[in-house]
């Protein structure tokens, strides 16, 4: 069950978003992962495959049906080992 609060949902969602990207790289951006945690956290990700294309970007989105919250997304595919830098956090 997530927790009570919007607020203590986004430190929930935001803790576990932390653990999953922090200090490791990917051979691709976890999209299913990161929406598995919103849903979790009591969030409603819409995460478009299609949007995520290129070796960097940025997407951002609401999470939530009041519009307050949204997610956002970094990536950033290096050169040398071919693997994505990700960044995102909910606001």
């Amino acid at each position: 069950m997530p927790p009570k609060t919007v607020s203590q949902r986004v430190t929930a969602a935001n803790r576990a978003l932390h653990k999953l990207i922090y200090n490791k790289y990917f051979h691709h951006v976890p999209f299913g992962r990161i929406s598995e945690i919103l849903t979790e956290n009591g969030f409603n990700p819409i995460l478009v495959a299609g949007v995520f294309i290129g070796d960097r970007g940025r997407w951002t989105t609401f999470i939530d049906d009041h519009e307050r919250h949204m997610i956002v997304i970094e990536w950033y595919k290096m050169s040398v080992s071919e693997n994505y830098e990700v960044n995102v956090y909910v606001s």
